[in-house]
């Protein structure tokens, strides 16, 4: 099953942080070869509907253009950024014929970061990063959990800067954009140009105002959608160059409350509670090890495991890991497959992954819910887990079916929470706001797949319940109409 699309659509990371301090000058050109071995930057979210958004200043200004008068101004912008100090960024989300709402609020001061996500929202966050140290508070579960970065920088530094250099080679604006230069009329009382992308193969569209005396950009306009597109919106970005701000707001804070866990240590304790595998499998050459089975009151099972191989594809060749791929329980009931993760959850500039480890073997996750739920929840003894090599994570989904196993897997007893212990010092409860959602529109899909409709409407109708985006609640909504459209003209059964 493909995952890697579904956390991408609900949880889209908007990369924009861009400039900064002028410490790393001597090293900045080597930068890009580190990027390789980091893969995102948990800076901010944006929920966009279904549309991987990508950089917005950041994916301006490194790109070279086909026109040298832009690729001058970019040299320029650039040296004006690597000087600046301080930042303040505010973004905003605006769909047509309505008011822009603010969704993140970003301050930079030599060489820290702290940025506020999704205010008064399931997925309010705060997050902050000082040197190779950050933290990531999530309001919904009053959860703090600092991480160790995971760049390797020269000098234990990352400036604003890098950051807009790698954040130029991420999303999907990795190929070729076009750049022009555009005059503007004065924007509140500064003369300025506009910088403006394009691509023949997308929607991407990306407007950005630069004022002409400090080559720094003052406000931005991306989207990644057609305008005809129902979900269509535009990422607004304002920019402050010129400010200043209370250095402690750096601190990470908590509340007398607030659950606070170190990541490093958490990831120390499961290494040693799951030394000992529950089970070892070995097919053909490849192996994993089952290392936790955790069930919920509700039926909901998480299954750990070690595996030997690379714990994600990669472009030379795709790697395939024997991975659980199915579950039925002692009671005859099916599960569905709702995510295949790594720790550290789906934003993840962190060496979380890298410290879960039993030898060379990474941790994955497989994560389930029953096909049919029931309240309480009836556990079995044991369970049929099916084994398959395939590519856990990313598109597409590959499957070597010449690797194959089943085996029978022991159930502890329910415990009296939604999901594990480790959920939150793993990082994974980003992915967990979204569980029910996905395993309802999983359960609707396969009913409505085998003409089921009176089933797959109700399901649909239940992801929209639990849904933490109102857009696409209105989306599972739309496709209940069509299933029940489809129920009241189905013939009756014989």
């Amino acid at each position: 099953m493909n995952e890697e699309p579904e956390l991408s659509r609900i949880f889209t990371a908007l990369k924009s942080e861009i400039s900064a301090s002028d410490s790393l000058r001597r090293t900045v050109e080597g930068m890009q070869s580190t990027r390789k071995r980091s893969r995102r930057f948990p800076m901010r979210l944006s929920l966009v509907g279904g549309v991987v958004v990508g950089v917005t200043i950041a994916g301006a200004l490194f790109v070279t253009s086909s026109k040298a008068s832009a690729a001058g101004l970019f040299g320029r912008m650039q040296s004006a950024i690597k000087d600046a100090k301080y930042m303040h960024l505010k973004s905003y989300s605006k769909s047509p014929g309505k008011s822009s709402h603010l969704f993140g609020e970003t301050y930079y001061l030599n060489g820290a970061w702290r940025t506020a996500s999704f205010p008064g929202t399931p997925l309010s966050r705060v997050f902050i990063r000082v040197g190779n140290d950050q933290w990531n508070y999530q309001e919904a579960t009053d959860v703090s959990v600092q991480e160790p970065y995971a760049g390797g920088y020269p000098e234990g530094t990352l400036t604003a800067l890098d950051f807009a250099k790698d954040m130029a080679e991420e999303g999907m604006i990795n190929s070729a954009r076009e750049f022009h230069i555009e005059t503007r009329p004065n924007f509140e009382g500064r003369s300025v140009y506009a910088i403006v992308g394009s691509r023949s193969d997308t929607h991407y569209h990306l407007e950005m105002i630069v004022d002409k005396k400090t080559d720094l950009p003052v406000r931005s306009v991306f989207s990644g959608q057609s305008t005809k597109d129902p979900n269509y919106r535009e990422i607004i970005e304002e920019f402050d160059f010129s400010g200043s701000v209370d250095p402690d707001i750096f601190s990470p804070k908590v509340k007398p409350t607030t659950k606070v866990f170190r990541a490093e240590d958490e990831a120390k304790r499961l290494i040693y509670d799951w030394d000992r595998p529950l089970k070892s499998i070995s097919v053909a050459g490849n192996k994993v090890d089952v290392r936790d089975i955790t069930l919920t009151n509700t039926g909901n099972l998480f299954i750990a495991c070690s595996v030997g191989q690379p714990a994600e594809p990669n472009t030379a060749g795709f790697p395939r890991n024997l991975v659980p791929d199915s579950v039925v329980d002692d009671n005859g009931r099916k599960y569905v497959l709702v995510r295949t993760l790594a720790p550290g959850g789906v934003f993840g500039d962190t060496r979380v992954r890298d410290m879960l480890v039993f030898g060379r073997d990474r941790v994955v996750f497989t994560e389930w819910a029953p096909f049919e739920p029931m309240k309480p929840w009836v556990p079995s003894k044991s369970t049929n887990v099916h084994f398959v090599a395939r590519t856990w994570l990313g598109a597409p989904t590959f499957y070597d079916t010449a690797i194959q196993t089943s085996v029978r897997l022991d159930l502890p007893g329910p415990i009296d929470k939604p999901f594990p212990a480790y959920s939150s010092s793993m990082l994974l409860d980003d992915c967990h706001l979204s569980f029910e959602e996905y395993a309802s529109i999983l359960r609707a899909q396969s009913h409505e797949k085998a003409h089921e409709y009176a089933a797959a409407v109700r399901w649909y109708r239940d992801a929209a319940r639990v849904s933490i985006l109102p857009s696409q609640a209105k989306a599972h909504l739309r496709k209940a109409e069509r299933c029940q459209k489809q129920f009241d003209i189905q013939p009756p059964s014989p």
